[in-house]
């Protein structure tokens, strides 16, 4: 995805809807099966997969083989270390691995555990949701968004600080330049500084934006963004309301500028969690317009090829894709899941920005 900023000057957008974007789809959050058809229908039980980790002497990583189908998000979540730990251990700069080779697992930290096998009572957040056939809802345990701290003294209520104006102008300039630069959905561009084209897809336009404007480093994919974020207490399920549906108002009071927001089942789920769609929060503009930053097809405000990174407007109620199955019968829609807040992470204070190139 590619990196747009938005000014604190009053931006005159039309009144655009969001379309459905043609994006992919991994397995429902819960980890049942992506295929489990309607709910008269019980799924089975996964079956628990063989993880070859050699053991190792105390103080030192073990070792595991890497075997064929395997992903860093599955080792991850077998091994209960965070894709991040294990990037660093082995130094890798990508997510690509090599079956047959060995990588070295870190001994997770009893917090990382706790967090990638979450027990205990249901968190604040967690309200009873009616799922639609063959698509869960978020079902991790997560604990309470905080809420934005408001701009003292800040006229008619606006919750925005002046560090949270300053990222919203940053992320929409950069957004704005890729999207005048005419980078199409999922087509090739070389960020400056790499070596290798990246197909700007939602999750390496949010990847980009974020090192531009914040210098910060997230993962490739929308699902490992999500599950690095979850592991680490950054990210929260979607707050519904007594159908099931995103209760827009809760939600609203809980997001804060350049937070990443989920969907899952955009298309087809390859991946667990099945997180498929990432974009980046950016408040609202003069009008009262509530939008977003990435990469999808088409709907946006400036991008010349009519899709592709840009500045798109936000609405979590909107169903966005899906795929079919049971031969045809039963559709699945992408919905909105969850929000994460990686600027959590970043010393010295939530809003820092990138030092200028």
């Amino acid at each position: 995805m590619k990196p747009i900023s938005i000014g604190c000057a009053v931006l005159l957008f039309g009144s655009l809807g969001l379309r459905a974007e043609d994006v992919r789809i991994y397995r429902p959050l819960d980890g049942t099966n992506a295929s489990a058809t309607s709910t008269n229908s019980a799924a089975a039980a996964p079956i628990p997969r063989a993880v070859p980790v050699s053991p190792s002497a105390p103080g030192e990583a073990a070792s595991y083989t890497v075997q064929k189908g395997d992903t860093l998000w599955k080792i991850s979540k077998d091994v209960h270390v965070t894709i991040t730990a294990i990037k660093e251990e082995n130094h890798l700069t990508g997510d690509d691995i090599k079956v047959g080779s060995v990588l070295r697992i870190p001994s997770a930290a009893p917090e990382e555990v706790r967090k990638a096998q979450p027990v205990g009572a249901p968190p604040p957040m967690a309200i009873p949701v009616t799922p639609v056939p063959a698509a869960k809802p978020v079902s991790e345990s997560f604990p309470a968004a905080p809420n934005p701290t408001p701009a003292p003294g800040s006229p008619s209520g606006s919750r925005y600080t002046p560090e949270q104006v300053a990222l919203q102008k940053k992320f929409v300039e950069e957004t704005r330049q890729l999207a005048l630069s005419g980078v199409g959905y999922d087509s090739s561009w070389r960020p400056p500084g790499e070596e290798s084209d990246w197909a700007m897809d939602c999750s390496n336009t949010t990847r980009y934006l974020y090192r531009k404007v914040a210098g910060i480093g997230i993962e490739r994919t929308a699902s490992d963004q999500y599950y690095d974020l979850q592991q680490k207490g950054m990210a929260w399920e979607v707050p519904r309301d007594g159908q099931g549906e995103p209760a827009s108002a809760a939600l609203f009071a809980k997001l804060q500028i350049g937070d990443l927001l989920f969907w899952q089942n955009t298309y087809k789920p390859e991946r667990d969690p099945p997180i498929t769609h990432v974009m980046i929060y950016l408040g609202q503009n003069k009008e009262g317009q509530y939008l977003m930053a990435g990469s999808q097809m088409g709907g946006g405000f400036f991008n010349v090829s009519g899709s592709g990174p840009d500045i798109y407007l936000f609405n979590p109620l909107k169903k966005v894709g899906g795929y079919s199955t049971n031969l045809g019968f039963t559709h699945v829609r992408g919905s909105f899941a969850a929000f994460g807040r990686p600027l959590l992470a970043r010393p010295g204070g939530s809003f820092q920005l990138a030092s200028s190139d």
